[in-house]
């Protein structure tokens, strides 16, 4: 599992926290963090212009006053023009003309976390299928910071404007990348992204959602809050990874079920609560044979949880794209 930065790690040093019911959040004039006992797509947020006031959740009503980043159980909302969500949703306007998905936002905010610099950000940008797709696979260097003035602008630029910046990529003193982050950052992008970043970005936990999908290969349910809330605070801590929070899911007493059945009925039973049907014979063997290889019946239903076919049937429930679906959903 990729590496979880400190921001995400509940109850951090300098993180606001505050009680099970109504709780002011003061911020301190720096970019301050305030962490919630909630599930995101469970709150409600209202913001002002200079950000959150509030945020409503089963935890109780809580007023904000200068925090500028929430923590939720999965995940993050970010209104902190600093912060690496507002670097990459920037980037994204000027490289792809479009605001940032989920999975994309995600990963290329863990690649910065990592020590990435934004420049490797945009060189994945400019070099991916959507950008060629978009723009052509053979751009020369004008066309190529046009198509970054019209992503940005919704407008072409002047012939001068243009001039300045391919001098500079035909000259070799900097990078198509190097220029991309240049009007990414610019005050102009700055100014026509800021609305973006005052309605708050959402991050979310990829750890959260591993676990909640975990819930629901497991168990055939959704996650609670209380028990998200451990297993995400014992993983972002390092106590736990998801393989072994998928042994103590196995070896639990919700799991008894699953323990009493031969492999060839375990592999049966762990494709209907995840995959919503019947395991094909194929996949039994193929199974069965990882089994016999010395994987373990968790490795297995750790391995399945993560399936692509999996991720795609609990997507709207974990991972949303929809700002009103934002977050996981939780048990009522």
């Amino acid at each position: 599992m990729a590496s979880i930065a400190k921001y995400q790690i509940p109850a951090a040093s300098g993180v606001i926290t505050g009680s099970n019911g109504a709780d002011t959040y003061n911020g301190t004039g720096a970019y301050d963090f305030g962490q919630f006992d909630a599930g995101r797509r469970d709150a409600i947020i209202v913001n002002n212009d200079a950000g959150p006031v509030s945020v409503a959740s089963r935890a109780g009503i809580d007023t904000i006053n200068s925090v500028e980043t929430l923590i939720f159980v999965d995940g993050r909302e970010v209104y902190n023009p600093e912060d690496a969500a507002a670097q990459v949703t920037r980037l994204y306007n000027v490289a792809l003309g479009r605001d940032a998905d989920q999975g994309g936002l995600n990963s290329f905010i863990q690649t910065l976390d990592d020590g990435g610099k934004l420049s490797n950000v945009a060189n994945d940008m400019i070099n991916s299928a959507e950008f060629s797709n978009l723009f052509g696979a053979n751009l020369n260097n004008t066309q190529f910071v046009d198509a970054l003035y019209q992503n940005m602008r919704g407008a072409a630029a002047s012939p001068a404007e243009i001039s300045s910046w391919t001098i500079l990529i035909d000259k070799g003193e900097m990078t198509r990348a190097d220029v991309a982050v240049q009007f990414a950052e610019s005050a102009e992008n700055r100014a026509i992204t800021a609305s973006i970043v005052a309605d708050g970005i959402w991050d979310r936990d990829e750890g959260a959602i591993a676990v909640a999908n975990l819930y629901d290969t497991a168990f055939d349910r959704l996650p609670d809050l209380g028990g998200l809330s451990s297993w995400v605070s014992l993983l972002h801590t390092g106590n736990l990874s998801v393989k072994t929070i998928a042994d103590s899911f196995y070896n639990s007493d919700e799991a008894a079920s699953l323990r009493g059945l031969n492999d060839a009925d375990f592999i049966n039973a762990v494709y209907n609560n995840a995959l919503e049907r019947n395991a094909e014979q194929a996949g039994v063997d193929g199974w069965l044979a990882q089994l016999n290889g010395g994987m373990s019946r968790a490795e297995v239903m750790l391995a399945i949880s993560d399936s692509a076919e999996h991720q795609q049937i609990t997507a709207n429930d974990f991972q949303s794209d929809n700002p009103l679906s934002y977050g996981v959903s939780l048990v009522a």
